[in-house]
């Protein structure tokens, strides 16, 4: 079974979008607020500023969320936004 974390923000529009997606599609997920407290910050920080990912987000004047943790099997993969192809998220 997949387990999904959305990272995101009530101050960004894209991650509300994200999360209606999501709940459209009858996809599960767990919502981060990265910005209601410091242990969610950081727990975001530390992937955008290590994930390949995020290369060319690091460094700039932006954030780069939301961001979503799909993990199966032991094995995460990470992805900026909702992935277009909505299957490999079920």
């Amino acid at each position: 079974m997949k387990t999904i974390k959305v990272y995101g923000s009530s101050f960004w529009p894209g991650c509300a979008t994200a999360k209606e997606v999501l709940s459209q599609h009858n996809i599960a997920y767990d919502y981060v607020n990265i910005t209601s407290g410091m242990k969610e910050l950081k727990e975001y920080l530390v992937l955008r500023d290590t994930l390949d990912l995020y290369k060319d987000v690091r460094g700039k004047a932006t954030v780069g969320i939301p961001m979503l943790a799909v993990t199966e099997d032991g094995i995460t993969h990470y992805y900026r936004g909702v992935p277009e192809d909505l299957s490999l998220l079920k």
